[in-house]
């Protein structure tokens, strides 16, 4: 039975579209209200790609508008958030515009009742920096951070007593229902079909280009194993430009967004992070999940805590491209450790349950 009938939790997004934090906030409401809360989303914008609960409340704000434009949407966000009335707000936004945020903590949300997560481990991400945000933060109810590095990095490095480590999550479950109906699968594979997947937002900080370049000097390309890049954003045209001089078009597809990628996950042979840096990918987690090994980055935060390296994947060292090609190369000539690793990929997976995270947040939303 719900038990938490009259408590209102607003949920602050930029949008509900495309990304890893905004998937999380998404899962995090339909969650929420299954155990008998309010929820409210405000969202700045108003793509919406993800399933989600609650009522959802779209400002259109676009950075491209003009200043009275962009001036007036923020002025209704205040105002939007004032009126809600909330029990607790839990923010999932980018925040590093110092105007906008100090007049939010200051004189908008009541810092006893707001939540900031923090899911990059590039603190200024998600905090503005100087002594007088440090000050603001320390006021908060709570700063969530999705990993381990990042809380660490919260309580040492900016003294945040009132940081506390709850993970992303998705159900196992529903994800698994899926994988065994149809869903979308990709056409036109060369070889047997055979492919590996990365699913990122097409953006400089995933490095996309350098994975492009590390796959063609690898034995997936002799062995006619595909690369299928999922996601959108503003380095598609460059990506595709290079898949082009490369003569690569054969092997490589750009397949763009799939809102739900499990059955292509669970089809693949393994999937590949390769950023500059994370905080806890979601990618990583739905791969696992789909019962597919990943090779990654060993970065700073994330990877580490969901990939134990020749168990359920390959941690490779950081920002080693060429490291990365030959853990690729691995999983192909040494069937042994693959075949293992993908027996075991559930090993790290249930600290990321959506019962073992949901109690977490049950802690504090009391």
């Amino acid at each position: 039975m719900p038990q938490n009938l009259g408590k209102k939790i607003c949920l602050v997004v930029d949008s509900l579209a495309t990304g890893g934090a905004e998937k999380v906030a998404a899962n995090l409401s339909v969650s929420l209200i299954n155990l008998g809360y309010e929820v409210v989303i405000i969202s700045l914008q108003n793509e919406v790609s993800y399933t989600y609960g609650g009522a959802f409340i779209g400002l259109n704000y676009t950075s491209s508008g003009s200043f009275w434009f962009r001036a007036k949407t923020m002025l209704r966000f205040f105002k939007t958030l004032k009126q809600v009335e909330a029990d607790y707000y839990i923010d999932f936004r980018y925040r590093s515009g110092k105007l906008i945020e100090f007049c939010l903590l200051v004189f908008v949300l009541p810092l006893a009742k707001t939540i900031y997560t923090v899911h990059s481990n590039t603190i200024s991400f998600h905090k503005p920096n100087g002594v007088l945000f440090t000050w603001l933060y320390k006021k908060l109810n709570r700063v969530v951070a999705v990993s381990e590095a990042i809380n660490d990095s919260l309580k040492n490095d900016y003294g945040f007593s009132n940081s506390v480590l709850v993970y992303n999550f998705f159900d196992h479950s529903k994800v698994n229902l899926k994988t065994e109906s149809k869903g979308q699968l990709v056409a036109d594979l060369p070889g047997e079909g055979k492919y590996i997947v990365i699913l990122a937002r097409l953006i400089p900080l995933k490095q996309i280009d350098k994975l492009i370049l590390a796959y063609k000097d690898s034995v997936l390309v002799t062995n006619n194993i595909s690369l299928l890049i999922l996601g959108e954003g503003s380095e598609r045209d460059k990506l595709q430009r290079l898949i082009d001089e490369m003569n690569l078009n054969h092997l490589i597809q750009l397949v763009g967004f799939v809102k739900e990628p499990y059955t292509i996950l669970r089809n693949a042979l393994f999937t590949v992070l390769c950023s500059r840096e994370e905080g806890l990918p979601m990618a990583i987690l739905e791969s696992l999940a789909c019962g597919t090994p990943v090779v990654s980055f060993d970065c700073k935060s994330g990877p580490s805590e969901m990939i134990a390296h020749e168990k359920n994947g390959l941690l490779v060292a950081d920002q080693d491209f060429n490291a990365l090609k030959e853990a690729l190369n691995i999983f192909v000539e040494n069937q042994d450790l693959y075949h293992f690793c993908k027996q075991h990929t559930a090993v790290t997976l249930d600290k990321f349950s959506e019962h073992s995270v949901l109690n977490n947040w049950k802690k504090i939303l009391v």
